[in-house]
Protein backbone atom coordinates (compact mmCIF):
# COMPACT_ATOMS: atom_id res chain seq x y z
CA UNK A 1 0.00 0.00 0.00
CA UNK A 2 3.14 2.47 0.34
CA UNK A 3 3.80 1.97 -3.12
CA UNK A 4 0.59 3.07 -3.79
CA UNK A 5 0.78 6.12 -1.94
CA UNK A 6 3.77 6.54 -3.19
CA UNK A 7 3.44 6.55 -6.75
CA UNK A 8 -0.04 8.69 -6.48
CA UNK A 9 2.73 11.27 -4.71
CA UNK A 10 5.07 11.51 -7.68
CA UNK A 11 4.94 14.77 -9.59
CA UNK A 12 6.13 15.55 -13.39
CA UNK A 13 4.71 12.73 -14.97
CA UNK A 14 6.50 9.96 -13.40
CA UNK A 15 3.84 8.56 -11.77
CA UNK A 16 2.07 7.20 -14.48
CA UNK A 17 5.31 4.99 -14.84
CA UNK A 18 5.80 4.04 -11.17
CA UNK A 19 1.95 2.99 -11.42
CA UNK A 20 3.05 1.27 -14.69
CA UNK A 21 5.71 -0.78 -12.65
CA UNK A 22 3.86 -1.23 -9.40
CA UNK A 23 0.55 -2.49 -11.61
CA UNK A 24 2.93 -5.17 -13.45
CA UNK A 25 4.52 -6.24 -10.38
CA UNK A 26 1.31 -7.12 -8.91
CA UNK A 27 0.11 -8.92 -11.68
CA UNK A 28 3.80 -11.39 -11.56
CA UNK A 29 2.40 -11.78 -8.26
CA UNK A 30 -0.98 -12.78 -8.64
CA UNK A 31 -1.20 -14.23 -12.10
CA UNK A 32 2.70 -16.17 -12.04
CA UNK A 33 2.43 -16.58 -8.42
CA UNK A 34 6.07 -14.76 -8.25
CA UNK A 35 6.23 -13.62 -5.03
CA UNK A 36 10.00 -13.49 -3.55
CA UNK A 37 10.89 -9.17 -3.90
CA UNK A 38 14.13 -9.72 -5.24
CA UNK A 39 12.89 -11.41 -8.00
CA UNK A 40 10.31 -9.52 -8.67
CA UNK A 41 12.34 -6.59 -8.66
CA UNK A 42 15.12 -8.23 -10.98
CA UNK A 43 11.92 -8.61 -13.43
CA UNK A 44 10.67 -5.71 -13.54
CA UNK A 45 14.01 -3.83 -14.22
CA UNK A 46 14.85 -6.58 -17.12
CA UNK A 47 11.51 -6.02 -18.89
CA UNK A 48 11.18 -2.35 -18.23
CA UNK A 49 14.88 -0.89 -18.44
CA UNK A 50 16.88 -0.85 -21.19
CA UNK A 51 20.38 -0.65 -19.10
CA UNK A 52 19.27 -3.12 -15.91
CA UNK A 53 22.00 -3.85 -14.34
CA UNK A 54 20.18 -7.48 -13.72
CA UNK A 55 20.74 -8.37 -17.85
CA UNK A 56 23.67 -9.40 -19.59
CA UNK A 57 25.78 -7.49 -21.54
CA UNK A 58 27.83 -8.71 -23.99
CA UNK A 59 31.12 -7.32 -25.51
CA UNK A 60 31.87 -3.42 -24.74
CA UNK A 61 28.60 -2.78 -22.85
CA UNK A 62 27.38 -0.41 -25.38
CA UNK A 63 23.97 -2.72 -25.95
CA UNK A 64 21.59 -2.41 -23.83
CA UNK A 65 20.82 -5.58 -21.36
CA UNK A 66 17.29 -5.62 -23.10
CA UNK A 67 16.90 -3.17 -26.04
CA UNK A 68 12.64 -4.58 -26.13
CA UNK A 69 12.89 -3.23 -22.70
CA UNK A 70 9.73 -0.45 -22.39
CA UNK A 71 6.86 -0.15 -20.22
CA UNK A 72 5.14 -3.34 -20.92
CA UNK A 73 1.37 -3.49 -19.77
CA UNK A 74 -0.71 -6.11 -17.82
CA UNK A 75 -2.35 -6.75 -21.25
CA UNK A 76 0.20 -7.43 -22.90
CA UNK A 77 2.32 -9.37 -20.47
CA UNK A 78 -0.94 -11.27 -19.62
CA UNK A 79 -1.22 -11.56 -23.86
CA UNK A 80 2.61 -13.62 -23.65
CA UNK A 81 1.21 -15.64 -21.02
CA UNK A 82 -1.95 -16.94 -22.90
CA UNK A 83 0.52 -17.53 -25.62
CA UNK A 84 2.63 -19.22 -23.87
CA UNK A 85 -0.01 -21.60 -22.18
CA UNK A 86 -1.77 -21.58 -25.56
CA UNK A 87 1.44 -23.55 -26.96
CA UNK A 88 1.16 -25.82 -24.13
CA UNK A 89 3.09 -24.78 -21.24
CA UNK A 90 1.65 -24.86 -18.12
CA UNK A 91 1.81 -22.41 -14.88
CA UNK A 92 4.96 -23.67 -13.45
CA UNK A 93 6.14 -23.96 -16.40
CA UNK A 94 5.61 -20.49 -17.28
CA UNK A 95 6.67 -18.94 -14.71
CA UNK A 96 10.26 -20.84 -14.65
CA UNK A 97 10.35 -19.38 -18.39
CA UNK A 98 9.89 -15.67 -17.09
CA UNK A 99 11.94 -15.74 -14.42
CA UNK A 100 14.68 -17.38 -16.51
CA UNK A 101 14.42 -15.11 -19.36
CA UNK A 102 12.05 -12.27 -18.32
CA UNK A 103 13.01 -10.17 -21.31
CA UNK A 104 10.12 -12.48 -23.19
CA UNK A 105 7.51 -10.25 -21.49
CA UNK A 106 8.72 -7.45 -23.77
CA UNK A 107 7.90 -9.62 -27.68
CA UNK A 108 5.03 -8.91 -29.42
CA UNK A 109 2.85 -11.99 -29.38
CA UNK A 110 2.27 -12.07 -32.95
CA UNK A 111 5.21 -10.74 -34.74
CA UNK A 112 7.71 -12.69 -32.70
CA UNK A 113 6.49 -15.75 -30.01
CA UNK A 114 4.02 -16.96 -32.01
CA UNK A 115 6.31 -16.87 -35.19
CA UNK A 116 9.36 -18.68 -33.37
CA UNK A 117 7.10 -21.39 -31.26
CA UNK A 118 5.53 -22.26 -34.90
CA UNK A 119 8.84 -22.32 -37.14
CA UNK A 120 10.30 -25.22 -34.60
CA UNK A 121 7.12 -27.06 -35.09
CA UNK A 122 6.12 -26.75 -39.03
CA UNK A 123 9.59 -26.02 -40.31
CA UNK A 124 12.22 -27.79 -38.17
CA UNK A 125 9.59 -30.45 -37.53
CA UNK A 126 10.04 -31.00 -33.70
CA UNK A 127 6.80 -31.80 -31.69
CA UNK A 128 5.66 -29.06 -28.68
CA UNK A 129 6.97 -31.56 -25.93
CA UNK A 130 10.24 -31.00 -27.53
CA UNK A 131 9.98 -27.37 -27.87
CA UNK A 132 8.71 -27.21 -24.26
CA UNK A 133 11.48 -29.17 -23.04
CA UNK A 134 13.97 -27.13 -24.98
CA UNK A 135 13.21 -23.72 -24.06
CA UNK A 136 12.84 -24.52 -20.51
CA UNK A 137 16.27 -25.83 -20.45
CA UNK A 138 17.52 -22.82 -22.66
CA UNK A 139 14.97 -19.93 -22.81
CA UNK A 140 17.03 -17.62 -24.20
CA UNK A 141 16.89 -19.25 -27.61
CA UNK A 142 13.30 -17.54 -27.40
CA UNK A 143 15.48 -14.24 -27.59
CA UNK A 144 16.78 -15.43 -31.40
CA UNK A 145 14.99 -13.46 -33.68
CA UNK A 146 13.63 -16.15 -36.53
CA UNK A 147 15.81 -15.21 -39.09
CA UNK A 148 18.60 -15.81 -37.10
CA UNK A 149 17.14 -19.45 -36.15
CA UNK A 150 16.70 -20.10 -39.45
CA UNK A 151 19.95 -19.63 -40.49
CA UNK A 152 21.22 -21.50 -37.58
CA UNK A 153 19.10 -24.11 -38.13
CA UNK A 154 18.96 -23.93 -42.15
CA UNK A 155 22.36 -24.41 -41.75
CA UNK A 156 22.79 -27.24 -39.56
CA UNK A 157 19.74 -29.16 -41.79
CA UNK A 158 21.79 -28.64 -44.90
CA UNK A 159 25.08 -29.84 -43.03
CA UNK A 160 23.18 -33.85 -42.64
CA UNK A 161 22.54 -33.18 -38.83
CA UNK A 162 19.30 -35.49 -37.65
CA UNK A 163 16.48 -33.45 -35.88
CA UNK A 164 17.57 -35.27 -32.55
CA UNK A 165 21.45 -33.89 -33.34
CA UNK A 166 19.65 -29.99 -33.60
CA UNK A 167 17.96 -30.88 -30.22
CA UNK A 168 20.81 -31.70 -28.92
CA UNK A 169 22.62 -28.43 -30.04
CA UNK A 170 20.17 -26.41 -29.29
CA UNK A 171 19.80 -27.71 -25.64
CA UNK A 172 22.95 -27.27 -25.21
CA UNK A 173 24.89 -24.62 -27.67
CA UNK A 174 22.72 -21.56 -26.97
Amino acid sequence: MGNLRSALREKNGASGSNLGILSLNNWLKTALDITREPELRRIVDIVTNKNSLFGSKRGSGRQPANPYARMVTVDEAQGVVDCLEAFGFDGAETRQLVVSFPQLLCYSVEERLEDVLEYFVDVVGMSRDDVKQMLLARPTILGLPRSQLEQMLGFLMEDGKSQDDIKAILANSL
